[in-house]
C-alpha cells in the first residue's frame, strides 16, 4: 500500500474552487477548501500530479512536521531553547498575527498557522 500524506495547494484568492476541482479531477481525496489554499491527502504520484497538472497551484506543500503551540511558550518547549533562541536571533523565525503576513514573500519558510 502506498503511503498517503496530507498536502497543501497554495493559490490566488479566488480560484480556490477551482483548483478543487482540478485536485479532485486528478484524484486527490479529503479535499478542503481554505483561505488562498486547498489541502487535500494523496500519495507520491498525487504529489507529482499536483505539481505538474494543476493550473491554478502557485506551488504544492508537504507538511514535514505538524504540532500544536497553544502560545509562544508551548512553541519554545517544542523547538528546544537552544533553536528557538538561535532562529530568533538570526531572525528565521518570527510569531506574527495571519493578518499582518499579507503580501510577505515566504519562499523558504517554515509556516506555523492557527
Amino acid at each position: 500500500m502506498k503511503e498517503r500524506f496530507e498536502m497543501v495547494a497554495k493559490t490566488f484568492q479566488g480560484l480556490e474552487d477551482v483548483l478543487a476541482d482540478e485536485l479532485k479531477n486528478l484524484g486527490a481525496e479529503n479535499v478542503e477548501i481554505g483561505r488562498r489554499m486547498v489541502s487535500f491527502e494523496g500519495d507520491l504520484e498525487m504529489l507529482y500530479k499536483a505539481n505538474m497538472c494543476c493550473r491554478t497551484a502557485l506551488r504544492i506543500l508537504k507538511p514535514i512536521y505538524k504540532f500544536i503551540a497553544k502560545d509562544t511558550d508551548a512553541l519554545y518547549e517544542m523547538m528546544g531553547a537552544e533553536n528557538y533562541q538561535k532562529h530568533l536571533e538570526k531572525n528565521t523565525i518570527e510569531v506574527a498575527p495571519l493578518a499582518y503576513m499579507r503580501g510577505r514573500t515566504l519562499d523558504d519558510s517554515f509556516i506555523i498557522l492557527d
